[in-house]
């Protein structure tokens, strides 16, 4: 039975995993869908700064589940234990989930001040690459870190070749297509570059403006439904401490049954606020290595 609660938990965790990433479950059926989906959990992490392969990121979640359900077995009960494990072992996920939401945030929000920054440059008579050997300032977060490593870069692999190791490292959709024009002004110029580069300043302003109303509005939507979720959970745990007939009933096949119906209850109303909830994501298009 306790195998069955523990595959159970496991799925309906990992459903909905797949469900808040975005990402289909992990069953691929071909070298290609595999290929494919380990991309994507590899970009994933490069864009939530984790320093970890899947399989090291895998084996930590893994480990901290299990760390997890020997401790609240002894005071809550092996089926009791079973569900808040889960969601324990899920923490990595949520929390590199939310670091990478707010480093695609700041990345973001620092781009129209980064291109005023280059547009000012270039009209005070300097190059394209020296408004950006100018940028690591210390005023754009991510960006000054991302172009102090042009600084560097550039001088042993050239303009363009520096430019695509920031685009990978930035990893994020806002950032691919201002870097784009930064390669085609690099590689063929043109006198319409400050032109373009004032109209995605303004562009990008926008965006966050209606991004951050958007986000602003649903906040507190979110923490009462992360407060709803959990606290039914944190409530049981509380009761099974010790013994006495909340301890003993979930021991039983009827307490696996309430359980496992909450497991599900759980799952399936997470499920429909983090649809409701979601923020529209811009997909990556200019991808390196791609036709431009």
């Amino acid at each position: 039975m306790m195998v069955l609660a523990a595959i159970i938990v496991g799925w309906s965790c990992a459903a909905l995993v797949a469900v808040v990433s975005g990402n289909p479950l992990p069953i691929p059926r071909r070298t290609t869908e595999r290929r494919s989906y380990s991309a994507g959990c590899d970009a994933w992490l490069q864009q939530a700064g984790a320093r970890a392969t899947v399989a090291q990121f895998a084996a930590a979640s893994l480990a901290t589940t299990m760390v997890a359900y020997g401790c609240l077995s002894t005071i809550a009960g092996p089926i009791v234990a079973v569900v808040p494990a889960a969601a324990i072992g899920a923490l990595p996920y949520f929390f590199y989930a939310r670091r990478r939401i707010a480093r695609l945030t700041a990345a973001q929000r620092a781009w129209p001040d980064a291109l005023r920054d280059v547009l000012t440059s270039i009209a005070s008579g300097q190059s394209l690459h020296q408004a950006m050997v100018a940028l690591p300032n210390g005023k754009h977060g991510e960006l000054s870190t991302a172009f102090d490593r042009y600084r560097s870069l550039s001088r042993s692999l050239g303009t363009v070749a520096a430019l695509e190791v920031v685009r990978a490292e930035l990893a994020d959709p806002v950032s691919d297509r201002v870097i784009e024009v930064f390669i085609l002004a690099a590689e063929r110029g043109g006198s319409v570059v400050r032109t373009i580069l004032e109209d995605l300043a303004g562009s990008i302003g926008a965006d966050i403006s209606v991004l951050n109303e958007i986000d602003t509005a649903v906040l507190e939507s979110r923490i009462n439904a992360r407060a709803v979720v959990a606290l039914p959970w944190v409530a049981l745990i509380m009761l099974n401490q010790g013994g006495g007939p909340f301890h003993e009933f979930y021991r039983t096949s009827a307490g696996f049954v309430v359980v496992a119906l909450g497991a599900a209850m759980t799952v399936l109303g997470w499920t429909m606020v983090s649809k409701l909830s979601r923020m529209p994501e811009e997909q990556r298009v200019f991808l390196p290595g791609g036709p431009r």
